[in-house]
């Protein structure tokens, strides 16, 4: 009760609900909710239902977000690991803070684990000039792996016990204890234990939430059967384990509702461009179309015909990438223009155009000057929504837009250094915005910190196969810059 104060008015009213209600299936729906605030702030109000809540079925639940409830961000999650440990040191006798204490004690030997190889790894490369490469593998010590074993077998055990599901078995806490041990297996390279955790992360089914249930105003999308699945994807694509989201939305894709559906084939697309595989990107969208123009479709929103022609663009990009790796250039020019004639906003379509009109044998001077006018539009347009800043307005989010098109197309260095530096001010462990930063210091020509930057965003998403092609091209000039 005394610690309210220091919370924010929205967790300050989710604990209020909590210690009001007496039902206790309705309060596990008020825990949820608390552990599911942004950038972990209800997650201290979790420690101390974990320690002092009387009611036992509510110290479960509780100890459940405690380990599946991680931040997104590296530096983040190391403290919370850390906070964890110190909080909980001494309680290894109480049953379920011994969870608690094992997990962290575990997860900042990992993090230790992972640091220490990339370190000396960085070591090897100033003695052979031989670069790491990310992600750096891991060996754990046979104890550690021993340990980590123990608590998957001590955690299988606590999640089979008949109090441990009474109030709601199968939700997104459920998944996500999963995928905290996979991660825990990764990193010790218990490869097979790990592909078991994730198959029975996958396996989890979820109830359909009540209709009465009291956050139903917060987020409508409760009710549906998969959007836990759905939810733990987008922590997983946040933490750049891209593979292991991609399972789960797929998981959404074949068996949730079409709105559901949509949402997680657009988010398969996405990645699937980031890991630069183009020809697996377009079944997704060939996905959506048919689902915007079905009949099933009864609550088809007043932009389908919008939605479908930038999927049709996104489709013609594809295309034109795939077309590019393959060195024909006819047919890149081809479909990057009838991209462009859809979709006119998408960045990546107009710097693949401004590579192609720089190539004598495939453009001709207006075909120059219209890709330089194309560009100008839209950071025109750009600049004007970063002038009204309406609601809802993204202000990272429109300045990296800026300087990656800046950066791709040889345009103003100290407007592009300017636009990303405000945008890693706000979100400093974006590994998608530390790639901007890198392509922004090649830009300027300054290789080595394009190199230590991409390097940073490597380390982060080690999965992104264009982040990895960057950094190679930046190392590339890098090393003939010194010659």
């Amino acid at each position: 009760q005394n610690d309210r104060g220091s919370y924010s008015s929205s967790v300050r009213g989710m604990i209020g609900l909590y210690m009001q209600e007496s039902n206790v299936a309705q309060k596990t729906r008020y825990l949820w909710a608390i552990a599911g605030f942004p950038d972990c702030e209800g997650l201290r109000a979790i420690c101390r239902i974990a320690r002092f809540d009387p009611e036992h079925t509510l110290r479960i639940e509780a100890v459940k977000c405690l380990i599946a409830s991680p931040p997104t961000t590296y530096s983040m999650r190391k403290k919370w690991y850390q906070s964890l440990k110190a909080v909980f040191a001494g309680d290894e006798k109480d049953e379920l803070l011994g969870l608690v204490y094992n997990y962290a004690v575990l997860r900042c030997e990992t993090v230790a684990l992972k640091e220490s190889a990339e370190a000396a790894a960085k070591e090897i490369e100033k003695t052979s000039g031989i670069p790491v490469e990310y992600p750096v593998a891991t060996t754990a010590p046979d104890d550690m792996k021993k340990r980590i074993l123990a608590f998957t077998d001590q955690l299988a055990v606590f999640q089979a016990k008949p109090e441990s599901s009474v109030v709601q078995p199968g939700h997104r806490f459920d998944i996500l204890l999963f995928i905290a041990i996979a991660e825990l297996q990764d990193v010790a390279g218990l490869s097979a234990e790990r592909d078991r955790t994730l198959d029975a992360a996958l396996a989890v089914r979820t109830e359909k939430m009540r209709s009465d249930n009291p956050l139903l105003l917060i987020d409508p999308l409760e009710e549906e059967m998969f959007i836990d699945h759905y939810r733990v994807a987008e922590f997983l694509e946040a933490s750049y384990r891209y593979h292991w989201a991609e399972r789960h939305f797929q998981l959404v894709s074949d068996e949730a509702p079409i709105p559901v559906k949509i949402e997680a084939n657009s988010k398969i697309y996405d990645m699937k461009r980031l890991l630069a595989q183009y020809d697996e990107a377009q079944p997704f969208l060939d996905k959506n179309i048919a689902l915007l123009r079905s009949d099933d479709y009864k609550f088809k929103p007043g932009n389908s015909d919008k939605v479908i022609k930038h999927c049709l663009a996104a489709k013609d990009y594809c295309y034109a990438m795939v077309a590019a790796g393959n060195n024909d250039w006819a047919t890149a020019k081809k479909r990057v223009d009838s991209c462009l004639k859809e979709n006119a906003e998408d960045a990546d379509a107009l710097i693949l155009r401004y590579e192609i009109s720089k190539m004598p044998a495939f453009a001709d001077d207006q075909y120059r000057k219209d890709s330089k006018q194309f560009i100008d539009g839209l950071l025109a347009q750009i600049e004007n929504m970063l002038q009204a800043r309406g609601p809802n307005f993204d202000l990272p989010q429109a300045c990296n837009h800026a300087a990656w098109l800046l950066a791709n197309t040889d345009g103003d260095y100290k407007t592009a250094l300017q636009l990303i530096k405000t945008t890693l001010k706000a979100e400093p462990e974006s590994a998608l915005y530390l790639d901007t930063m890198g392509h922004v210091y090649a830009l300027g020509k300054d290789y080595a910190k394009a190199v230590e930057t991409q390097e940073a965003a490597v380390r982060l998403a080690p999965e992104a196969t264009s982040l990895q092609n960057a950094l190679k091209r930046f190392r590339e000039s890098a090393k003939n810059e010194k010659k």
